[in-house]
């Protein structure tokens, strides 16, 4: 694993749905995934787990949400011995509809958030591309291949300026 992780890291933009795959996960489109829904993991009778996306959102946000259902694969482990994803889906959902979450579901959602947060958009880079693009949020959007949302969470994280009211869908 640790080898694995060493062959994408600061590859940017990550290549995600290769590293998903090398993993033995496999990636699929839903055209019935509800739209304040962007995507879950499964584990099959069989272990094997499939990252399921909501096929009506961007591209940009299919990659966070393979990142973010990556983190629930690695940080979540112990959840996926008791719980087959397919009867309780743990979705990547928008902040409206996280009040029904409770504060065990909340800090799981946040480690994943954290986890492809740092796995697509590294700190170190991130802070370094913060100048060199002169604080664009678009532009480092781009260069990460990331949505400007997800950019703008981490420029707020992690530089401290925070942009995600311009982008946030109230």
């Amino acid at each position: 694993m640790k080898r694995l992780f060493q062959k994408y890291k600061n590859k940017i933009p990550f290549k995600i749905v290769e590293f998903a795959k090398e993993l033995g996960i496999n990636v699929y489109l839903d055209d019935e995934m509800p739209d304040n829904v962007s995507g879950r993991i499964e584990k099959d009778n069989n272990g094997i787990f499939s990252c399921v996306l909501n096929n009506k959102h961007s591209v940009a946000r299919h990659i966070f949400t393979i990142a973010h259902e990556l983190g629930h694969y690695f940080r979540h482990q112990k959840y996926f011995e008791t719980h087959n994803s397919l009867e309780e889906p743990l979705y990547n959902q928008f902040s409206k509809d996280r009040a029904i979450q409770n504060n065990e579901q909340k800090q799981m959602e946040q480690e994943a958030n954290e986890f492809a947060a740092e796995l697509l958009m590294p700190e170190i880079t991130v802070k370094e591309k913060w100048y060199k693009f002169e604080g664009s949020v678009s532009k480092m959007a781009r260069y990460f291949n990331v949505s400007e949302l997800a950019m703008a969470f981490r420029i707020k994280n992690t530089i401290g300026v925070d942009f995600t009211n311009d982008y946030l869908i109230v």
